[in-house]
C-alpha cells in the first residue's frame, strides 16, 4: 500500500522528463540517473547505477512528464519482466502502485495528489 504522504510522492515528478530509481523497504526512494535517449517519454536505469541499492530493493519508481499514472505499454512489459515485486509511478496528479503477481501484474493502491 501507499503509506507515505502523497506530497512526497509530488516532490519527485518532473513536467520536462521522467525521474527514476529504486525502492527500498520502508519506502524509500533512491534517485537512479536516467540514462534513456528520450528523457521525455522513457526512463531507463544502468545496471552499473543500480548495482549498489539492487540487494536490498523491493520495487522500482518512475514518473509522467503528464497527468496520467496509467501504465504505457513499455511499463507493462518491463514491469511484468522484473525482478521487483513493487512499481510505482507518479504524475502530477497521482501516485499509483502495482505489484507483480502469479496472475500478472496487479494495480494495489492509486492516490490522487491533493
Amino acid at each position: 500500500m501507499i503509506t507515505l504522504p502523497v506530497h512526497d510522492y509530488l516532490t519527485l515528478h518532473s513536467p520536462t522528463q521522467e525521474r527514476c530509481g529504486l525502492v527500498l523497504p520502508r519506502e524509500v526512494f533512491i534517485e537512479i540517473p536516467n540514462t534513456a535517449e528520450d528523457k521525455a517519454n522513457y526512463f531507463c536505469m544502468s545496471e552499473e547505477d543500480m548495482s549498489p541499492y539492487s540487494a536490498q530493493a523491493i520495487g522500482t519508481w518512475h514518473t509522467h512528464t503528464h497527468t496520467n499514472c496509467n501504465l504505457t505499454m513499455t511499463d507493462y512489459n518491463s514491469f511484468v519482466e522484473s525482478e521487483f515485486t513493487f512499481h510505482f509511478v507518479i504524475s502530477s496528479a497521482a501516485v499509483s502502485m502495482y505489484s507483480n503477481s502469479p496472475k500478472g501484474l496487479i494495480l494495489v493502491d492509486w492516490r490522487p495528489h491533493g
